[in-house]
């Protein structure tokens, strides 16, 4: 056997192997997904858009200060859904603290409250 069909040879035993091993894989199967969402018994597309009462309190309140969103209950030490009177006790009392730095945030977590309660 010379160098010649040694060469061919073994290119065609590559070529034969790629093809062997693209062809050989099997593709893998998507899973199906349920996008629709959950079916009604009676037909009827269901309604899947959150609709708030209008007597329910908003327990969280955010703000943004200095490009971060913050919750204005939580600046001001107190639990979500504090009354607004708590609100104000708090923020007066920190206005008292001599290591309070900045205000600002003190006082648009305060406006933000009262914006949303008033």
């Amino acid at each position: 056997m010379d160098s010649r069909t040694f060469i061919i040879f073994n290119a065609a035993l590559v070529l034969l192997l790629i093809f062997f091993f693209i062809k050989g894989r099997k593709q893998p199967v998507p899973s199906k997904l349920n996008l629709k969402g959950p079916k009604r018994l009676d037909g009827a597309a269901p309604d899947l858009t959150m609709q708030r009462e209008e007597n329910t309190k908003q327990l969280t309140i955010y703000f943004n200060f200095n490009g971060e969103t913050l919750e204005a209950y939580q600046v001001l030490g107190l639990p979500a859904g504090a009354s607004v009177e708590m609100a104000k006790n708090a923020h007066k009392e920190l206005m008292k603290s001599p290591k309070v730095e900045s205000t600002d945030v003190y006082n648009q977590a305060l406006d933000a409250i009262l914006k949303v309660r008033s």
